[in-house]
């Protein structure tokens, strides 16, 4: 009898227990901690995350130096904090639940993850790119293009970080808000506007 026609033969309990290791090892490493928060493939994508953060355990299985930092990133203030009697705080879960900007950033977060933004080899290529804008290598381009889009020449701004930087979060919101609010306003001449804007920050 030749082989072709030979039956062929059941898996051993040998192949059967690689195949379902290959598998149990192909579900854990969709939960790695490094595909979890890169992979344009995580889990976190379609996870109703937002729910998730908001439950007490989520919080409660964090330990205190993490809870600490967590804390420290939100803003002034105590709507978004809570204190126990016992001088215990964690996160308003009321306030958040109703809060469109935690909303928002949440869907953000989610999106950047599937467009690959938490790439650590994405993430070394947007720090490059932050570097060389620091020390001027797209000026140039920046130049050009905004002569093409307005018509006038002006030089590139300068990086907006060590101005904000001296400013709280109260402040940085206002003066983004009064930037924009120039291009809103009828009686601005856009481009008078936009030649200002890139002669540099006072």
């Amino acid at each position: 009898m030749t082989s072709s026609n030979k039956r062929k033969q059941a898996p051993g309990p040998a192949t059967q227990k690689s195949t379902k290791r290959a598998a149990l090892n192909k579900r854990k490493s969709a939960w790695a901690a490094d595909v979890v928060l890169s992979s344009p493939r995580s889990p976190l994508i379609k996870a109703n995350l937002r729910e998730i953060i908001l439950l007490d355990k989520a919080w409660d299985c964090l330990p205190e130096d993490k809870q600490k930092r967590i804390l420290s990133l939100f803003p002034s203030g105590n709507k978004y904090i809570t204190t126990a009697p016992d001088g215990t705080r964690r996160p308003n879960i009321t306030a958040l639940s109703s809060s469109n900007s935690f909303r928002y950033d949440i869907a953000r977060y989610q999106e950047n993850i599937q467009l690959g933004r938490h790439d650590p080899f994405w993430l070394e290529d947007a720090w490059q790119a932050h570097r060389r804008r620091l020390e001027g290598y797209y000026d140039e381009a920046l130049e050009d293009k905004f002569k093409q889009t307005w018509g006038i020449e002006a030089r590139a701004p300068p990086p907006l970080a060590p101005r904000f930087a001296k400013m709280d979060a109260r402040a940085t919101v206002d003066a983004a808000r009064a930037d924009s609010s120039l291009f809103s306003d009828p009686r601005v001449d856009l481009r008078e506007t936009a030649a200002e804007l890139m002669q540099g920050w006072p």
